[in-house]
């Protein structure tokens, strides 16, 4: 009988070990997690100060602007639009922060300007600039998003049109 207590006790004492094993495994599985999606949260305001400067609503800019689509936000994620945006030397300063930390206006500035350097690239390669591909609805990150070839043919027309007026208001300004 006492030979069944002492071995109860070991299958009890290697319980408790297996237990705090996986409890450690389990926790740090779980900081893992957790650091591997903070800059992926952070990033929620860049998305939002695309929105705004492009005028675009949330069900067609999401984390796909800079994400490929499938794989969800991570850094290891980027697309070839957020490896561009990541890249531009004013970015810096603001990445790899912390999904508590919150944004001043003028870094939210700092990425509207980012933005516009880019708007004249055409980061997917597939035709449209990232300015028109904002405009259009399509994702400026992905080549298979492509805004509609006569939509895009309108926008350069207008856009053409708009910029050949330009040279006329600066005429008049300086006219008065």
């Amino acid at each position: 009988m006492a030979r069944l207590e002492k071995s109860g006790m070991k299958g009890t004492k290697a319980m408790q070990r297996s237990l705090k094993v996986a409890l450690a495994v389990l926790i740090i599985a779980g900081a893992a997690c957790t650091w591997l999606a903070v800059p992926a949260a952070a990033q929620k305001t860049f998305l939002a100060v695309a929105r705004r400067q492009y005028n675009v609503d949330e069900r067609s800019a999401k984390c796909t602007l800079c994400h490929e689509a499938k794989k969800g936000p991570s850094r290891k994620t980027l697309n070839v639009f957020g490896k561009s945006l990541q890249a531009e030397k004013i970015m810096e300063p603001l990445l790899n922060k912390n999904s508590s930390y919150v944004f001043t206006a003028e870094e939210q500035a700092v990425v509207a300007k980012a933005l516009a350097q880019l708007e004249d690239q055409d980061a997917d390669g597939d035709g449209a600039t990232n300015k028109e591909e904002f405009a259009l609805g399509s994702i400026p990150g992905d080549p298979d998003s492509k805004p509609d070839p006569k939509a895009l043919e309108a926008y350069r027309k207008a856009a053409a049109a708009a910029k050949a007026k330009e040279p006329d208001k600066k005429k008049t300004e300086e006219k008065k």
